[in-house]
C-alpha cells in the first residue's frame, strides 16, 4: 500500500523593500505628530496603498507589524480589562499625549492635574483621565448623618478600568457631567493637553482622595495653591458641581490650615451650612475632630494645623 504525503508550505510574509520603507517614512513624516487609531490607520493605508506601491499580497495586519518592528511607527497599547486600545504615530509621545488621544473631550484630573498644575513635587506613575458621563446624575435621597457615616466608613469606590503602559498605570474615570467645568488647555512637552485648573483640582482631590496621592499630598497641594487661587472661583465651581455630601467643610478646613486666608474669606464656605459631621477621607481609624468645621480628619494631619 502506498501513501501520498502532502507537505504544506506556509507562504512567507511579504516584506517591505527598501524603496517601500523610504516611501512610508516620507509619507508618515508628512503626517507629523498626529496620533491615530488602528481603524484610522487602516483607512489611511487603504486610501494610499497604490500611491505607496504596497504589494496586494501584504495584508494590513502584516504591514502594521513591520511598520512597528522597523520603528517607522510608534505604538501605544492600552489593555483595559474589557477592550484593547491601540494608537499609532510617526513621532513618539509622552504618556499624557498618548492617553488624551483615547477620548474626545476627556481631561486629566486628580493626581495628574496636581502634577500638571505644579501642585506636587512628585512625578506620579498613575495617570487619571476623566471622561464625563453623558447624562447628569442627581441623588434624590435625603442626606442624613447615618448615610454619611456609612458611606465614609467604607473604602472609596475606585475605577477598575485600568491599563499598564510604558511603566505607567492609566485609570479611566467616568466622572459626573459638568460640561468640563474648570478645565484648561496648556502645552506640556510641546503637546496641547486638557486638565483641570487649580481650583477645580482642589475640589476633586477632596472628593476622591485615593486618586490624589493621599492626605499628605493633598495638604501640600493646598499649601502651594494658596499662593494664587481664587476663593470666589473655588466657591463658584463648588456650587456648580452640586455635590450631595458637604465637601465644603473639608475645603474650608484645608484652606484654613494653610494660614493664608482670613476668617472672613472662608466664611463663604460656612454659608453652605454645617448641618452634619463630615470626613476628610474614607475609613478613618480613630480620627481627630475639628468642631469649627464639624470634620473628622486623620490624626497625622494635626502637626500641619495652623493655630488661629
Amino acid at each position: 500500500m502506498f501513501y501520498v504525503i502532502y507537505i504544506l508550505h506556509k507562504t512567507p510574509m511579504s516584506t517591505l523593500s527598501n524603496s517601500s520603507i523610504k516611501r512610508l517614512i516620507d509619507f508618515f513624516r508628512k503626517e507629523g505628530d498626529k496620533i491615530i487609531s488602528y481603524k484610522e490607520l487602516d483607512l489611511l493605508i487603504s486610501d494610499n496603498r497604490e500611491k505607496l506601491k504596497i504589494r496586494n499580497n501584504l495584508s494590513f495586519k502584516s504591514l502594521v507589524k513591520q511598520l512597528v518592528d522597523k520603528n517607522i511607527l510608534n505604538i501605544a497599547e492600552f489593555n483595559f480589562p474589557s477592550r484593547k486600545e491601540r494608537r499609532y504615530s510617526f513621532k513618539d509621545h509622552n504618556i499624557y499625549t498618548w492617553t488624551q488621544s483615547l477620548y474626545n473631550k476627556a481631561y486629566f484630573s486628580h493626581y495628574s492635574a496636581l502634577f500638571l498644575n505644579q501642585l506636587t513635587e512628585q512625578i506620579p506613575k498613575t495617570v487619571y483621565i476623566n471622561r464625563e458621563q453623558n447624562n447628569e446624575s442627581f441623588s434624590t435621597q435625603e442626606l442624613t448623618q447615618d448615610a454619611i457615616n456609612r458611606a465614609f466608613a467604607n473604602r472609596q469606590r475606585n475605577s477598575n478600568t485600568r491599563a499598564e503602559i510604558n511603566g505607567y498605570e492609566v485609570v479611566l474615570i467616568n466622572g459626573k457631567k459638568t460640561n468640563n467645568l474648570g478645565t484648561t488647555q496648556q502645552y506640556y512637552e510641546n503637546s496641547l493637553i486638557t486638565f483641570t485648573d487649580k481650583e477645580r483640582t482642589l475640589i476633586d482631590i477632596i472628593v476622591r482622595p485615593d486618586y490624589s496621592g493621599g492626605i499628605h499630598e493633598i495638604i501640600k497641594a493646598f499649601q502651594i495653591a494658596s499662593q494664587d487661587i481664587s476663593i470666589n472661583k473655588l466657591n463658584s465651581y463648588y456650587k456648580n458641581l452640586k455635590y450631595i455630601y458637604p465637601y465644603h467643610q473639608a475645603l474650608g478646613f484645608l484652606l484654613e490650615m494653610t494660614g493664608k486666608f482670613s476668617k472672613d474669606k472662608l466664611q463663604i464656605f460656612k454659608e453652605h451650612g454645617l448641618r452634619f459631621d463630615f470626613y476628610l477621607g474614607y475609613k478613618l481609624k480613630e480620627p481627630s475632630y475639628n468642631a469649627k468645621w464639624k470634620l473628622f480628619f486623620p490624626k497625622e494631619v494635626e502637626p500641619y494645623l495652623v493655630q488661629s
